[in-house]
């Protein structure tokens, strides 16, 4: 047990993979679920099913904390089209998750600026 009465458990994070190939992951409070671009038509089903397995154990899902990141190979973003938008989820272009910041073309660049914006203006020690 740790100070705060939690055994280790509580820090585990749990992934399912269904037969399909989508995968459901969850870490104390936050559930991700990743589908494959071959079960994009399973988005609606899976949000159903997560919002019925909340509904089952006394939990709301927050539509307001919700959302959708597609990722996208910019090597064949010219060949890529995008699922219809769903309304009950905020699609984004830039995720957080367990606190890696994650964008749609999987790239760093976004990381880099806000890195660097948070220390760029500050000096840097001198080691005396």
């Amino acid at each position: 047990m740790n100070n705060t009465g939690l055994s280790n458990w509580s820090s585990v994070l749990l992934c399912i993979r269904s037969a399909d190939g989508n995968e459901l992951c969850k870490y104390a409070d936050d559930t991700y679920i990743i589908i494959p671009a071959v079960n994009v038509g399973s988005r609606s089903a899976e949000l159903c099913n997560i919002t019925d397995w909340a509904h089952k154990n006394n939990l709301k899902l927050n539509f307001a904390k919700s959302q959708e990141i597609i990722f996208v190979d910019k090597r064949k973003k010219a060949h890529f089209s995008a699922p219809a938008i769903m309304p009950e989820l905020q699609r984004v272009q830039v995720l957080k998750v367990l606190g890696v910041t994650l964008t749609n073309g999987l790239s760093v660049s976004r990381v880099a600026q806000s890195c660097y914006s948070v220390i760029g203006d500050k000096p840097f020690m001198e080691q005396a």
